[in-house]
């Protein structure tokens, strides 16, 4: 439902399902990149940054691939390039952060 509520940019409602989440589970990212793309899908892309900075704090280890690379797409929506490469370097080989690099870091820093 978070999701859902995420893709048609219905912040409210993302912000209760993910902070109920985000109760549940402060370990796991999911809750943090779920009302984090509410925010994108609403144009709020600082919005984004924030939160998932804030996650960068809280996830545990696993996860941390995950929401660098999520955080990577909402710096770049944010026109902060030279950040979001940062975060992509710091998702390491997450398969998100993969393929929003194509090929590789340096092809990125190159265009």
């Amino acid at each position: 439902m978070g999701f859902l509520a995420a893709a048609r940019a219905d912040v409210k409602r993302a912000e209760a399902i993910f902070g109920a989440l985000a109760l549940l589970r402060p370990e796991r990212s999911f809750a943090y990149i779920g009302l984090a793309m509410a925010y994108l899908n609403s144009d709020r892309p600082e919005e984004a940054v924030a939160l998932l900075a804030r996650g960068t704090q809280a996830v545990r280890a696993q996860d941390q691939g995950e929401l660098q690379s999520v955080r990577a797409l909402a710096l770049q929506l944010a026109g902060r390039s030279a950040e979001s490469l940062r975060a992509l370097r710091a998702a390491g080989h997450n398969p998100l952060a993969q393929a929003m690099q194509g090929h590789n870091i340096t092809d990125l820093e190159e265009h």
